[in-house]
C-alpha cells in the first residue's frame, strides 16, 4: 500500500483560507489547495491512531486541569479564603505550585514523545507516548479519585508489553 492509499485524519482549522468544503454529506469533503501540511498534523488511521489520540486527549486535558491549577492559585494568592490560618494557606499555596510544576514537566514530555511518535511511529515511539500519557493522567487526577486503579493496571500494562 503507497502513503498516498494510507487513510488519515487530519484536523484543519474551520474557516481555512486555504480549505473549502466540496461536499458537505457525512463525512465531509475538504479541498485542500496549495497547503503544507506538516507530518505531525497528519494521523494515520492505522494501529497507532487510538494510542496515539488517546495520548492528545490526555494532554489536553491535563492542560484544563493545568489552567484550572493556576486560575486557582492566583485566586489564593489574591484573596485566600479569609478563614484559614497563615500555615493553611502557605500548605494550599504550595500544593498548588508542586501541581503545577508537574503538570508543566509532564505535558511537556508528553507532548515531545507524540511528536516523536506522529513523525516516526515505530511501536517504541507509540508505547512511549502512550506510558508517559498514562503518567500524566495520573498526575492530573484529583488525590483520591476513582481512576487511579485503571490507570495505573494501564501503566502496568505498557510496562510489561
Amino acid at each position: 500500500m503507497s502513503e498516498a492509499e494510507v487513510l488519515s485524519l487530519l484536523l484543519v482549522q474551520r474557516g481555512s483560507s486555504e480549505a473549502r468544503l466540496v461536499h458537505s454529506g457525512e463525512p465531509a469533503l475538504y479541498s485542500l489547495d496549495q497547503v503544507h501540511v506538516p507530518a505531525d498534523s497528519v494521523l494515520a488511521l492505522n494501529s497507532d491512531a487510538l494510542p496515539l489520540s488517546q495520548s492528545l486527549g490526555s494532554i489536553v486535558h491535563a492542560s484544563t486541569i493545568l489552567g484550572e491549577k493556576r486560575r486557582n492559585l492566583a485566586a489564593e494568592l489574591r484573596h485566600g479564603d479569609g478563614s484559614s490560618s497563615g500555615r493553611l494557606r502557605d500548605e494550599r499555596i504550595g500544593r498548588f505550585r508542586s501541581d503545577i510544576e508537574i503538570l508543566v514537566a509532564l505535558i511537556d514530555r508528553a507532548a515531545t514523545a507524540l511528536d516523536l511518535a506522529q513523525v516516526n511511529a515505530t511501536p517504541i515511539d507509540v508505547a512511549e507516548a502512550s506510558r508517559i500519557a498514562t503518567v500524566l493522567e495520573i498526575a492530573a487526577l484529583p488525590d483520591g479519585a476513582g481512576e487511579t486503579t485503571r490507570l495505573l493496571a494501564q501503566l502496568r500494562q505498557t510496562l510489561t508489553s
